[in-house]
C-alpha cells in the first residue's frame, strides 16, 4: 500500500515551493506565524498560485537582496 499526501495544504505547499528562486526559502502565512519572533522573516508580498482561491501572503527566511552565495 502507498499513502500521499493531498488536499489544499498540500497543493499550497507545492505551490509555494515552485516559487522560490534559487537560494531563496518561503514560506506561507501559518509557517510565518509559528516561527514568528524565532527566526527572522521577510515579507515578500501576496501571491496568486493556480488552483488557490485568493491571494497568499508570503514571507521568506532569506533577505530579499540576499545573493546565494557562488560555489567553486
Amino acid at each position: 500500500m502507498t499513502f500521499t499526501a493531498s488536499g489544499s495544504v498540500t497543493n499550497l505547499a507545492a505551490r509555494i515551493a515552485a516559487a522560490a528562486k534559487k537560494g531563496d526559502i518561503l514560506i506561507g502565512p501559518e509557517t510565518a506565524a509559528r516561527v514568528q519572533g524565532k527566526v527572522p522573516t521577510y515579507d515578500r508580498g501576496a501571491m496568486r498560485f493556480k488552483n488557490v482561491k485568493g491571494k497568499v501572503q508570503i514571507h521568506s527566511l532569506v533577505a530579499p537582496d540576499a545573493a546565494p552565495a557562488k560555489k567553486g
